[in-house]
């Protein structure tokens, strides 16, 4: 994260989050849990993180893939990309 702003707040860290644990997926896509998995194994507690993913949807920051039963698998869009670029530092 360190080639990122130090001023993130929660659909940022998560938007970062979601890129990395996608391109670490055969399938580049991910789950919450999977995004919420990494955030807490860096010390990032987030109180409702499907919340903060839907909130990415509704941005056209995410979209969702595919559902297997209630599980939602989601993928960075263009726009979601494009964000990202825009929380790095620029020294």
């Amino acid at each position: 994260m360190h080639i990122f702003k130090t001023e993130l707040n929660d659909a940022d860290k998560v938007l970062i989050t979601a890129c990395f644990v996608q391109s670490q997926s055969s399938t580049k896509d991910f789950k919450t849990a999977e995004v919420n998995k990494a955030l807490k194994e860096h010390g990032f507690k987030l109180s409702n993180p499907s919340a903060t993913l839907n909130n990415l949807v509704d941005k056209k920051l995410l979209f969702q893939t595919r559902k297997v039963g209630v599980l939602k698998y989601f993928r960075l869009s263009v726009d979601g990309q494009k964000n990202l670029n825009l929380l790095k530092r620029q020294d």
